[in-house]
Parts: structure tokens; sequence; C-alpha cells
């Protein structure tokens, strides 16, 4: 079903599909069985809509059962069977149909859920281990309140994410299967019906979309900034103490908390409200046509069988459409938090930074014209350092507040790497 332009659908699908390439080959599996399960679940919702118009034929106007669509080739053997073993044939057809059809959309379902759980595990915890892993001036550069943002709460939302994208594909391919079979039955009124709901979801999905990738923007920032008051409050709280300074962090948590909450509120009405507007226009339409045909048609009973199917088929339709309306929605609004986890994915692996466990250390250490700085544009913390270090010497080092001790000393365990020059380990670099 497209709601967008195909370009805006291309790039959140994107998004996603960027996810899968971290994942491990079993859970690739998975999703292939769950998207073969979405397909039958669709199959088999089609072909039991299919058969609920011959039933009801057969119950209101038996006499122009033989008039429907394929059983018109069928009627040599139809006139071999009574019209009641007709109906029990049909009706336990439908009947069976509708059990399996229920059985596969249930089951279909808890996979999704559950695969989606152990996807979003597996992904939180290749986060965590790429960023524990990365090198120490990666981190003293980086926000942790963001990281721990990006893993705790923006996993959450790429749970739902991924849930949004699987369901979004299960209820397009439903609806389609649901069309082409009421498309069979009844070419021209099955047009006007998907062309009115398609062009109503397009309007709003266009007026809508903005907003919506606006807000998910505004919710991944709250959520960083909200986790970062926090800490900073804790971290803070003898300070705050002392200087009463409680209404000052209060005021801006309740800022940012009321922002947050507000654009959440946003970004779950956009999706759910199209609903009742096309509930109480299609109910509108269905009973005005219902009471024209009584009014006008003396063959009223002939189209009650199509017209009981048609109402069927929209409300099978309708909550299928707008359920992948509301995933899409809820994948554009979560876009930004997705972005934001997959910057984490996309670290380098440990293999790929080169870790040694073990060093067999013989002799010296030695620094040569040593020169660190934290950032490029501000001053080396330590400039032109030479010294060598022997096996079993016992040394201290010297200095005022900020002449660059501690630095050293990250310099010599490993965790930083200088700016300039080099350090030699029993003369290897």
């Amino acid at each position: 079903m497209h709601f967008l332009k195909n370009r805006d659908i291309g790039k959140i699908f994107f998004i996603i599909l960027k996810l899968r390439k971290y994942l491990s080959a079993k859970r690739k599996k998975q999703l292939n069985i769950s998207f073969l399960l979405i397909l039958i679940s669709a199959f088999l919702e089609s072909f039991s809509l299919s058969l609920f118009l011959p039933f009801t034929q057969l119950l209101i106007s038996p006499k122009d059962f033989n008039k429907l669509f394929f059983f018109d080739r069928a009627q040599f053997l139809l006139d071999q069977v009574a019209q009641d073993q007709i109906i029990i044939i049909v009706g336990f057809s439908f009947v069976f149909l509708v059990i399996l059809s229920t059985i596969i959309k249930i089951t279909n379902l808890w996979v999704i859920n559950k695969l989606v759980a152990l996807i979003t595990t597996e992904l939180a915890c290749t986060a965590y281990k790429k960023t524990l892993y990365q090198p120490y001036q990666t981190h003293i550069n980086r926000n942790s309140s963001k990281v721990i943002s990006s893993i705790v709460t923006e996993t959450d939302i790429c749970v739902l994410a991924l849930n949004s994208s699987l369901m979004f594909i299960n209820s397009s391919l439903m609806s389609v299967f649901l069309i082409i079979t009421l498309f069979v039955i009844n070419p021209i009124l099955t047009t006007y019906i998907t062309l009115f709901l398609l062009f109503g979801y397009i309007t709003i999905s266009y007026f809508s979309s903005n907003i919506l990738i606006t807000n998910s923007k505004k919710i991944s920032l709250g959520y960083k900034r909200q986790l970062q008051i926090l800490r900073e409050g804790m971290d803070s709280i003898k300070e705050i103490l002392l200087s009463y300074n409680q209404e000052f962090y209060l005021n801006i948590f309740k800022k940012i908390d009321y922002e947050l909450r507000i654009n959440k509120a946003m970004n779950k009405f956009i999706p759910s409200y199209p609903k009742y507007l096309f509930e109480g226009l299609i109910l509108l339409i269905l009973c005005t046509s219902l009471i024209f045909l009584r009014v006008n048609n003396d063959n009223f009973y002939s189209f009650l069988p199509l017209l009981v199917t048609a109402g069927l088929g929209l409300q099978k339709i309708l909550p299928l459409i707008q359920q992948a309306f509301m995933n899409y929605s809820s994948l554009k609004s979560s876009s930004a938090s997705v972005k934001s986890f997959l910057e984490l994915l996309s670290q380098p692996n440990p293999i790929e930074l080169g870790y040694s466990r073990e060093y067999n250390f013989r002799k010296k250490i030695k620094f040569e014209n040593v020169s660190f700085t934290y950032d490029k544009n501000q001053k080396e913390v330590i400039k032109n350092v030479n010294f060598e270090i022997f096996k079993g010497e016992k040394i201290g080092i010297k200095g005022t507040t900020g002449s660059g001790k501690t630095t050293i000393i990250d310099l010599l365990m490993g965790l930083l790497a200088p700016t300039k020059g080099k350090i030699f380990i029993d003369d290897n670099d």
C-alpha cells in the first residue's frame, strides 16, 4: 500500500533493512519463515472471503447461485448434487477456511512478536558489545548519556519499528489479496471503494508526514536530554542541596518531559483518527446504498449477497489498511531513533580495532617526542615528551594539576594513542 511518495517509503524501509545485516544467520532464516507465514495468511484470508459470497447466495437466493464466477462452469456437477448437500459442502468449506485462517493469523502474530523480541535483544547486545570495545579516547569524547539512551530507550523504539515493519507488510499483503478477491466478485464496486480508501489515506499521509518526522527527531532528542538532566541532577546532588537549586533542575526536567510527552501524544493521535473517520463514512455509504436499492429495485434480495460480501470485505480491509497506515506512521515516528541506534551498531568490531590481550614485556618502554591533544582545536596537553622506563624500575610522575600526569599514565597503559611521536615497547612501535 502506498501512502506517501515512493522515495519516502523506500528511505524508511532502507533504514530498517540496514538492521538486517547485523543479524545472525539464524535470525535471518526465522525472518524468511515469518514472511512465508504472512503470505499463507493473506492467501487464506482471501480464499475464505471468496467462499462467503456463494455461501450467502445459497442461503438467500439459491436460484442465482450458478451465476457466480466459476460456479457457472460447474453447472453439470452441481445438477448431480442436492441443494442441501451443496449448502453443507460450501458451508463446511467456508468454516474450515475461517478456522485455518484464524489459526495461521494468530500463529503469525505470535511468531512476529517473538521474533522481534529475539532480534532486538541480539541487536542490543551487539550494540553494547561494540560500545564496550571502543577505544578509550572514543569514550571520553562522546556523551555517555546519549549512548545509554540509545542502548536502553531507543532499543525499545527499535522494537516498535521492527514490529511495525513486519506488521505493515502483513497488513498490506492481506489488503491486496482481499481487494483482488473483491475485484473478481465485483470490479466496479471494488474499484470505487479502493480508490476512495487510497485517496483518503494518501491525503492524510501527505499532510501528516512532516509532522511525524519532525516529532520523531524531537522525541529521540528528548529522551537523550531527559536522561542527561537526570544524571546531572543525581551526580550533582550535593551541590544542589547546598545551593537550594532543586527548582532549577526540576523546571528544566519539567520542560523537557512536557515537550517529549506532547510529541509522543501527537504521533499516537495522527495514525489513529483515520479509522474512526473512514468507519463513519463507509457506514453512511452502505446505509444509503441499501436504502436506495430497497426503494428503487424490485430485485433487492438478489443484490443482498453481493452487498453482504462487500460489507464483510470492507469490515476486513478497513482495519488492515488502518493497521498498515498506523505501522507506517510508527516507522516514520521511530526513524530518528533507529538511525541513532544504527550509529552504535556500525561501530568498528573488536577484531577491526586490533585488540591484543597479552604482550610479553622484556626490557623497556620508551616515549619519543610524544605529544597529545584531546581535541584538534585545543592546545596539546603534553608536548615532545621523552623518557625511558626499564623493566623492574619504580618511578613517580610529579606535576601541577592539569600538567598531563593522567594523560601520560593513560598513554602508558595503551588507553590513548599519541597525537605525535611514538611509544616503543622493547623497541617495537
